[in-house]
């Protein structure tokens, strides 16, 4: 398939190592294979699983002109949702330090058109950082991702003004399918303006 992006997730040596791979074929520039495995191996609740395949066709970057801004302190799960999004179109921003994104956040909240953090940090908790990027931008469309926590809740998470929560690991399918319904709706809700 000329002109397709192919991910496929794997795992080597049992658990011992998470990864993608990443194919890129193109009939102008030729084929490249990035292989990305994570820094460090991290218990289960903390992997987002990638589809196990998934092409891309060219042309199909629906995130094209977006840019979203990842929060996770886990760096392996940070990057890889990173290349993913990159590879759907987008523009990322991502940190492994709230805080950081904060500050960041607080010079240009116009510039980021969507936030995907993890819930347990340390510093700040995702809904924590939520809370003050929503008291900057109450229309900011907030994705909060959790493997476990007890206040972190779909209700208390809507409740606060969160967009969409979801619970790890996540599918990678899915959290893109509610990333582009989300940035929808606000395009929508800015052309009514």
């Amino acid at each position: 398939m000329i002109g397709a992006i192919f991910l496929h997730t794997f795992n080597c040596c049992g658990d011992a190592a998470h990864g993608h791979i990443r194919v890129e074929a193109n009939k102008n520039t030729g084929s490249s294979i990035s292989i990305f495995l994570p820094l460090e191996v991290e218990s289960i609740e903390k992997i987002v699983t990638l589809p196990e395949t998934t092409a891309i066709p060219d042309g199909d970057h629906k995130l094209a002109g977006k840019c979203i801004m990842i929060v996770d302190d886990v760096v392996s799960m940070m990057t890889m949702l990173q290349e993913y999004l990159i590879i759907q179109g987008a523009t990322v921003m991502p940190f492994d330090a709230p805080l950081q994104a904060l500050a960041a956040f607080e010079k240009n909240p116009d510039a980021i058109d969507l936030v995907i953090t993890d819930e347990t940090m340390p510093d700040l908790s995702g809904m924590d950082l939520a809370k003050e990027m929503l008291t900057i931008r109450p229309n900011l469309p907030i994705i909060l991702c959790t493997g476990y926590s007890l206040h972190a809740t779909p209700e208390s998470v809507s409740a606060s003004g969160i967009a969409a929560f979801f619970q790890k690991p996540v599918k990678m399918r899915d959290l893109l399918q509610k990333a582009n319904a989300l940035l929808a709706e606000r395009d929508h809700e800015h052309k009514s303006d």
